[in-house]
């Protein structure tokens, strides 16, 4: 069975957030934190969303991004991708998507 298409018309804001595959550590070194957040940093210099919150742990990140979700998911898919690299880069070891799959979006309610 396929998976569920994403929406692809729908500006707002977002919950953004995956996990690294089997729980994995990914995230266990300020050096490794603060190149996400430099990451995040440069993909939003690229394509000028609002980053409104985020947060990084051991296995996993949150994201609470405004923007149009093409723009998101093109923000999202670099920043994971690039991440991977730096991260087989950082232990040297090998290749393969260190996430358990694509990540998820939640629409949510801005408040006035």
């Amino acid at each position: 069975m396929g998976r569920k298409a994403r929406s692809r018309k729908r500006q707002g804001i977002y919950h953004i957030y995956n996990r690294s595959s089997n729980k994995m550590r990914i995230f266990n070194s300020d050096e490794l934190k603060q190149h996400f957040l430099d990451l995040i940093e440069r993909y939003n210099a690229k394509y000028h969303l609002k980053i409104y919150h985020y947060a990084i742990m051991t296995n996993h990140f949150h994201l609470a991004i405004e923007g149009d979700i093409q723009e998101i998911s093109a923000f999202v898919s670099g920043l994971s991708s690039r991440y991977t690299i730096h991260y087989h880069k950082f232990y040297d070891n090998g290749h393969g998507s260190i996430w358990q799959g694509r990540y998820k979006s939640i629409l949510v309610q801005k408040e006035h």
